[in-house]
C-alpha cells in the first residue's frame, strides 16, 4: 500500500516530504550495555547487516540487541597483539580486515570467529615483525597490503599471497584499483602498475596525493600537476598547476553527469578540470587549506577545511558558502575530519570539529 501511495506522489509532493523535519530517537550504548570500551576508532556495517565496532579495548559486533566482543585476553589462544583497533574494513569474500594500534594486521572471519595475522601467519612467510601501513580490497576478494621499509603483497582468500619487495619500491603512499582490475602503487619510485603479476612503471611521479577514472583515463593528482593516462594506448598527458597561483595540492574527486574533476589546494582554493579539453579553471574563497572534497547528487561541491564546518560551492554560480553549527557540544578530539553521505536522496553532513545534521 505504502508503495502505491508513493508511485502517485508527483515530484513536488515527493520534494516536500523530503523537506519535512525527521522525527528522532537517540539511544546511547557505553560499556555499561556490553561494549568494551567507550573510546571508538571506527565503525563498518557489514554485507550481513551487522554494525563492528573498534574500540580502545578490542572490537565488537552490534545486531541490533546487543554486543559479542573480541579481546585479547591472558592466557587465551588469541594471537591479537594490541586490544587497540583502530580501522575495519570488508573484502569481497565477506571477511574482516582489522589494524591494531601497534601496527599490525589481522584478517577476522566472521564464521570461525579467528583472526589471523597477516603477514605473520601466513605459511612460509620470508620476513616477520613487519609493519603494516596500508590495505586495499579489490574487486576479486584479493587484498593488496603495503609494509613499512619492504614493498607490497597480494593476500588472496586461500591465504596464499604474492609479493613485490624488489620491483616496485620499499615505501609506499598509496595503492588504487582501476574498473579492468589493474593495481596502482605509489612509491618512492613512482607509479607503477600491476596487471596479470607483471609490474611496469609508469611515472616518475612520488607525489600523488588521489586518483580518479573516467572514460578510460585515468587521472593521477600530483602535489603541482595532473596526469591524464589513457588506459588503451598508455599515452600521458600533463597538466600543470603553476599557472594557477595556487601551491600544492591536496586533493581530487569527481562528478557525475557533468564529466569535471575537481581538485583542491593548500591556500583556499579548488580548481575545476574539464576532462574533454584538459583545461582547469580556478576558484578561490576564503577557507584554509583543502583537506576533503565531495560532490553530491544535485552539483554542489562540499569541501572540508581545517577550519571548523563545512563549505559547498556552486559551479553554475560561481559561489561558496560556508556552514557552521554552535558549538554545543563537548568532543574529545576537536579535530574530526568532515563527512558528506548521500542516502535515500538525503545528506546527512558531519561537519568539520562539531556539527551534525543533513
Amino acid at each position: 500500500m505504502a508503495a502505491a501511495v508513493l508511485s502517485m506522489m508527483g515530484t513536488a509532493s515527493l520534494r516536500q516530504a523530503q523537506a519535512e523535519p525527521l522525527e528522532f530517537i537517540f539511544e546511547h550504548y557505553s560499556s555499561d550495555d556490553g561494549l568494551p570500551h567507550n573510546s571508538i576508532c571506527d565503525i563498518h556495517q557489514d554485507c550481513r547487516g551487522y554494525l563492528w565496532l573498534c574500540t580502545w579495548y578490542g572490537l565488537s559486533r552490534y545486531d541490533g540487541n546487543g554486543f559479542v566482543n573480541y579481546t585479547m585476553q591472558p592466557g587465551d589462544y588469541s594471537n591479537l597483539s594490541h586490544n587497540r583497533i583502530l580501522s575495519v574494513e570488508e573484502d569481497a569474500a565477506g571477511y574482516l580486515w582489522v589494524t591494531t594500534y601497534d601496527y599490525h594486521l589481522y584478517r577476522f572471519d566472521v564464521n570461525l570467529e579467528e583472526f589471523v595475522s597477516v603477514p605473520g601467519d601466513l605459511e612460509d612467510f620470508p620476513v616477520s615483525g613487519m609493519q603494516v601501513s596500508d590495505i586495499m580490497p579489490d574487486r576479486s576478494g584479493n587484498v593488496w597490503v603495503s609494509i613499512n621499509g619492504a614493498g607490497l603483497m597480494k593476500v588472496r582468500p586461500d591465504l596464499s599471497y604474492e609479493h613485490y619487495f624488489s620491483s616496485i619500491g620499499k615505501d609506499i603512499s598509496s595503492i588504487y584499483e582501476d574498473s579492468e582490475g589493474s593495481v596502482y602503487v605509489v612509491s618512492e619510485l613512482g607509479i607503477s602498475m600491476v596487471r596479470d603479476g607483471k609490474v611496469s612503471l609508469l611515472s616518475r611521479n612520488s607525489d600523488v596525493v588521489a586518483f580518479e577514472e573516467k572514460n578510460g583515463v585515468l587521472y593521477f593528482a600530483c602535489a603541482d600537476h595532473l596526469i591524464a593516462l589513457d588506459m588503451e594506448t598508455r599515452e600521458q598527458v600533463k597538466v600543470d598547476f603553476a599557472a594557477l597561483g595556487v601551491s600544492e595540492a591536496t586533493s581530487m574527486v569527481m562528478t557525475g553527469g557533468s564529466g569535471w574533476i575537481y581538485v583542491g589546494f593548500k591556500d583556499n582554493a579548488v580548481a575545476s578540470l574539464d576532462t574533454e579539453t584538459l583545461k582547469l579553471t580556478l576558484h578561490k574563497n576564503d577557507m584554509g587549506r583543502v583537506r576533503y572534497l565531495f560532490p553530491d547528487p544535485e552539483g554542489l561541491l562540499w569541501i572540508a577545511t581545517e577550519r571548523t564546518g563545512i563549505y559547498s560551492f556552486n559551479d553554475s554560480t560561481d559561489t561558496f558558502r560556508h556552514y557552521e553549527h554552535s558549538n554545543n557540544v563537548m568532543s574529545y578530539y576537536v579535530d574530526t575530519l568532515a563527512r558528506v553521505e548521500d542516502r535515500g536522496g538525503r545528506l546527512w553532513i558531519k561537519m568539520n570539529n562539531y556539527g551534525f545534521g543533513y
